[in-house]
């Protein structure tokens, strides 16, 4: 006696030969077998692309950071040559630097006195020339 499924049967009846379907059934399992080992593969992949993305996010984030802090570097050392370039270069005053040196600027009202000016002297000092003949 032969035991069949319902499926065999269908097929016989159907005029699908069995033989050549045991065949087929090794290939069918070969190939479920090459597919779960693909599966495999890629699962593995995405794993080890999650992986490698999350260790990306993370250097990005460290990145980040370090380039935050050497703008807030870059900024202070902005900040500190301005300082000192106006300290440098910023309108001085020599008689607030040094009080002694005071004495030698010397106010024109005092400069004056007792001195004739250019007018009176220019005035006091005529030549006359006579005319060529």
């Amino acid at each position: 006696m032969v035991s069949l499924t319902w499926q065999q049967l269908q097929w016989l009846l159907s005029g699908i030969d069995l033989r050549a379907m045991r065949g087929l059934q090794k290939k069918i399992e070969q190939l479920q077998f090459l597919l779960l080992d693909r599966e495999e593969k890629i699962t593995s992949l995405v794993l080890t692309h999650q992986t490698k993305s999350i260790s990306f996010e993370k250097e990005i984030t460290t990145l980040a950071q370090s380039l935050k802090s050497v703008t807030f570097q870059r900024d202070l050392y902005k900040e500190q040559l301005v300082a000192k370039t106006r300290a440098l270069f910023a309108a001085k005053s020599e008689a607030r630097r040094n009080p002694a040196q005071g004495e030698l600027f010397f106010n024109e009202a005092e400069q004056g006195e007792g001195e004739e000016t250019e007018t009176e002297t220019a005035e006091s000092t005529k030549i006359t020339v006579t005319a060529h003949s």
